[in-house]
């Protein structure tokens, strides 16, 4: 058997950036505005590739990111059958307004 990537992702690079996959992956979409927001001062939410979340606790922390009014990463995996599940937000348009939603 011969690995195709690492089976645990930790390759740190020479300009500190972490890279979780040989594959490289489209992040120019979220990296410049993380580097446009101060050190430290973004919000990170993910609940990894398995886990899956009620559509009434994600509109609860889409209210509690409107309100606490600070800059957020907010990671999305897809649901089953390729649906966009920040798609179900009530609040989306409110929330791209505030920090970054993707995939």
């Amino acid at each position: 058997m011969v690995g195709i990537r690492p089976s645990i992702p930790l390759i740190f690079l020479d300009d500190d950036t972490f890279q979780a996959d040989m594959i490289e992956i489209s992040s120019k979409n979220y990296m410049d505005w993380l580097n446009s927001k101060d050190k430290e001062s973004v919000i990170y939410i993910a609940f990894g590739s398995y886990s899956e979340i009620s559509s009434q606790l994600m509109e609860e922390i889409g209210h509690g990111l409107l309100k606490c009014g600070k800059p957020f990463l907010w990671a999305f995996r897809e649901g089953q059958d390729g649906e966009k599940m920040e798609d179900k937000l009530s609040c989306k348009d409110e929330l791209e307004k505030k920090g970054k939603i993707v995939n």
